[in-house]
């Protein structure tokens, strides 16, 4: 009885280990999907634009042409809202770092370390 008790408790333990891993997982793809369509959104009209400019030069006016350039550049605009959105721990660094509040952390703590996280107070690095 004993067993079966305790089999039951570890069994529903890995499945809610896998069902976090699982949504982990969907996070890091969403992520993942949003910035390369984002990149393609913002680099994809310059690009066709330049091979239809290689063919046919007086087809594309210089103000599609710069508009084209300008949305490419906004791509890396973009990145830091999209990598906010979907992370926490890059939302709060941001932050922080917004106000002023970052400090310096020792190159040996950061190789050494797999996640940093920051408090109003200090920075802390964990493994």
């Amino acid at each position: 009885m004993c067993v079966c008790v305790c089999f039951v408790q570890i069994s529903g333990t890995e499945q809610e280990r896998r069902r976090k891993k699982l949504d982990k997982e969907r996070k890091i793809t969403l992520s993942v999907a949003v910035v390369v369509g984002v990149f393609i959104l913002c680099w994809g009209p310059l690009n066709i634009m330049l091979i239809i400019y290689c063919a046919c030069q007086s087809c594309i006016s210089s103000i599609a042409m710069e508009t084209a350039e300008v949305f490419s550049m906004l791509n890396s605009g973009c990145n830091p809202l999209i990598y906010g959105t979907f992370n926490k721990d890059f939302r709060r660094t941001f932050k922080a770092m917004l106000r002023c509040r970052w400090r310096q952390i020792s190159r040996e703590e950061i190789e050494g370390s797999t996640h940093v996280t920051m408090n109003t107070s200090k920075v802390s690095v964990y493994e």
